[in-house]
C-alpha cells in the first residue's frame, strides 16, 4: 500500500527539540504568552468548559439521536465529515491550546525541553513490513515481548462508536476516575496546583474532538484509554491514559500498535505523531523525534474520520 502520494519527499526526522522549533522560545513574546496563560487562558478555559458542555448537550442530542437511526455507513460518514467541517474553528483552537501551546506557553517559567516524537510510514511498505524492519532486531524483540506481556494480563479492548464517545465520556464514573488517578499520578509534584487542570485538558480532548477511543478493562474496571486523531496526512496518538497498577502491563505498546495500525491502514497518512512524552518507550515502539511543523497536525483542515479497524488488521 502506497501512502501519502504527490508529496514532497522532505524529511520530518530532526535533532531539533520542541523549544528550537518554537520561534519565540525564551524571547519577549513567550513570556508574554505565559503570563497571559497564568492569568487568563487557564482560567478562562474553566468557565468555557462549561459553556462547550451545555452548548453541546443541547446542538448534539438530535445529532446524536440521528446518528443511532438506520443508515448507511456512507451516509453516515457524510454527516460526519460535515460536522467536523462546520466545527473547524472550535476544534482548531481547542487542539491547539490543550495538546500543545498551553505546555509550550508555560515552559517559559522553566527549562523543560523535550523531542517531538513520530514517524514517516512511507519508509515501510505495510505494517508488517515495519515491525519486521524498523530500527535493529532487539529494540523489535522488545517491542514484541512488551505486546506478550500485555496480551499475558487479560485485558479486554473496545472502540467506542464514534457517535457516543461524547455521552459515554461525560457520564462515566470509571472512565473519570482512571483519567483523575491517572493525571495525578503522572505529575505527582504539581498535581495540587495543575491536577485539576490537567483532568480538564484530558476532558477538553475527549468531549470537544472527534477523537476515535479505544477502552482498556479488566474485571469491569477501566484500566487505560487510548484516542486517535486523523488530520489529513497525520495520523496522531492523542492520549494514553493507564491505570497506576498496569503502568507495566504492556498496554502502551498495544496503544502504539494500534496507532501504527490505523495508519498503515489508510492510504492517506503519511506521518504519525504521537507528542513528547514516554521518549524511551516511543523509540521502542519505533518512533523518532520529528518535525511536528513539517506535518498536518496543527495545520487549519477539518479532523477526517478514522476508517474501523478489523479483528486481523493489527499486527502482532
Amino acid at each position: 500500500m502506497i501512502h501519502g502520494q504527490n508529496i514532497m519527499s522532505a524529511t520530518v526526522k530532526t535533532e531539533l527539540t520542541l523549544m528550537q522549533l518554537y520561534p519565540h522560545a525564551k524571547k519577549p513574546r513567550h513570556f508574554m504568552m505565559g503570563l497571559l496563560t497564568l492569568i487568563f487562558i487557564i482560567p478562562a478555559g474553566y468557565i468555557a468548559f462549561i459553556l462547550l458542555l451545555g452548548l453541546k448537550i443541547a446542538f448534539y442530542a438530535p445529532l446524536y439521536l440521528g446518528l443511532m437511526l438506520p443508515m448507511n455507513r456512507a451516509s453516515a460518514g457524510r454527516i460526519w465529515e460535515l460536522k467536523n467541517r462546520a466545527l473547524l474553528p472550535v476544534h482548531h483552537i481547542i487542539y491547539k491550546l490543550y495538546y500543545i501551546h498551553i505546555k509550550l506557553w508555560l515552559s517559559c517559567f522553566n527549562d523543560y525541553d523535550a523531542f517531538w516524537y513520530g514517524l514517516d510510514v512511507t519508509r515501510y511498505g505495510s505494517h508488517a513490513d515495519f515491525l519486521s524492519s524498523y530500527r535493529d532486531s532487539r529494540v523489535r524483540w522488545r517491542f514484541k515481548k512488551k505486546l506478550k506481556t500485555y496480551r499475558s494480563h487479560g485485558i479486554t479492548e473496545d472502540v467506542l462508536p464514534d457517535h457516543t464517545v461524547f455521552f459515554r465520556t461525560l457520564f462515566s464514573f470509571r472512565y473519570f476516575i482512571l483519567i483523575c488517578r491517572s493525571n495525578f499520578r503522572k505529575n505527582r509534584g504539581h498535581a495540587f496546583l495543575f491536577g485539576h487542570y490537567l483532568v480538564l485538558r484530558d476532558y477538553f480532548i475527549l468531549l470537544f474532538l472527534p477523537v476515535r477511543v479505544h477502552v482498556y478493562s479488566k474485571e469491569g474496571r477501566a484500566v487505560g484509554i487510548a484516542t486517535y486523531l486523523k488530520r489529513n496526512n497525520t495520523l496522531v496518538m492523542c492520549q494514553h491514559i493507564i491505570a497506576d497498577e498496569y503502568i507495566r502491563s504492556g498496554i502502551f505498546y498495544s496503544q502504539m500498535n494500534t496507532c501504527m495500525a490505523y495508519a498503515f491502514r489508510d492510504p492517506a497518512v503519511r506521518y504519525v505523531s504521537c507528542s513528547i512524552t514516554t521518549p524511551q518507550a516511543k523509540q521502542t515502539c519505533g518512533c523518532y523525534p520529528i518535525n511536528y511543523l513539517l506535518t498536518d497536525e496543527f495545520k487549519y483542515l477539518p479532523f477526517t474520520q478514522l476508517d474501523t479497524l478489523g479483528a486481523d488488521a493489527i499486527e502482532k
